[in-house]
């Protein structure tokens, strides 16, 4: 008697956890948006199922690029936006690559403005700007080729104009 009911608790608790991982992937799929487990519910108690550790599951690449254009005293406008080649003028350092890749240096206007006075100063355009360039991810994958990305300009500085100067503690 006693071990028939440990293996009912056993498969009880199989059936449950089972059907907790069938509803976690119902939930966090695309299809399937008017009928998903916690609007059944009322609140989400599937939080478990998108925990993370260690590892982050961003959906979406992201990538800066410096594009610069210059004035054409023929004709007097302004030509077509380039980009610029940040990566070759200023290497990155083996242990942490390059510094305007970081979401801390592009979203942040001040730190911004430094990394496009660079390009003002090595490129010679007439402007320089920064435009964030962003596709979908397919997470697993090591290779993600730059398929359908949308751009975003983040900030533009003509070069005849220079940012504010750093008013740090010299040490």
């Amino acid at each position: 008697m006693l071990k028939t009911l440990q293996r009912l608790l056993a498969l009880g608790f199989l059936l449950i956890f089972g059907g907790y991982h069938v509803a976690c992937v119902l939930q966090y799929r695309d299809f399937g948006l008017d009928w998903r487990p916690s609007k059944m519910v009322g609140t989400n108690v599937f939080w478990f199922a998108r925990w993370k550790m260690f590892t982050g599951l961003s959906t979406y690449h992201t990538v800066p690029d410096f594009q610069g254009r210059s004035f054409d005293d023929a004709t007097q406008l302004m030509g077509d936006w380039t980009s610029l080649p940040m990566a070759e003028w200023y290497p990155a350092r083996w242990e942490s690559g390059y510094r305007w890749e970081r979401p801390a240096a592009y979203n942040r206007s001040n730190v911004q403005v430094k990394f496009l006075e660079l390009a003002c100063e090595r490129s010679g355009a007439a402007q320089v700007r920064l435009v964030l360039r962003k596709w979908k991810a397919t997470l697993g994958q090591r290779e993600q080729p730059i398929k359908r990305y949308s751009e975003k300009a983040l900030g533009v500085l003509p070069c005849d104009r220079k940012g504010p100067t750093a008013k740090g503690v010299r040490l």
